[in-house]
């Protein structure tokens, strides 16, 4: 953890250095977006799907999608049950889960809508439920 908080430091550093207060501004504004869409990405992935603790990761654990356009644009990000499944398979090498949850729409749209809670809740609410019937514990 501290390696990683001196590498941030280095970054910053180096980023005032070069660019001064403007170099500064522009990297901690993209390191705020990146954050933001980790954090994003994280939800969609898995609101709503539970596990017991101490069960193992599996792939009905983490919403998937097969869409054309984000697997291309994404690097294969869309296969993200797959790596439940095999995470010390490299990425390029998972196959889709078609078995797995699936995300109403690409990541993308998806992404977009959970932004607008009362939308994001009518569309995944009906797949969360048939989620909840075959999946949930107990």
């Amino acid at each position: 953890m501290i390696t990683g908080y001196l590498m941030s430091l280095l970054w910053i550093g180096l980023f005032y250095l070069v660019g001064g207060i403007f170099g500064l501004v522009l990297f901690l504004s993209q390191a705020v977006v990146a954050k933001f869409l980790l954090e994003v990405v994280n939800y969609i992935e898995h609101y709503g799907l539970t596990r017991p603790p101490g069960t193992p990761v599996r792939p009905e654990h983490s919403w998937n999608t097969n869409k054309r356009m984000s697997a291309m644009v994404l690097f294969s990000l869309t296969r993200h049950s797959a790596h439940h499944e095999k995470p010390k398979v490299q990425f390029w090498k998972l196959d889709p889960c078609i078995h797995a949850p699936q995300m109403p729409y690409g990541y993308l749209t998806t992404l977009s809508i959970c932004l607008i809670p009362p939308i994001w809740y009518r569309i995944i609410t009906p797949d969360l439920d048939k989620w909840e019937k075959q999946y949930a514990p107990g």
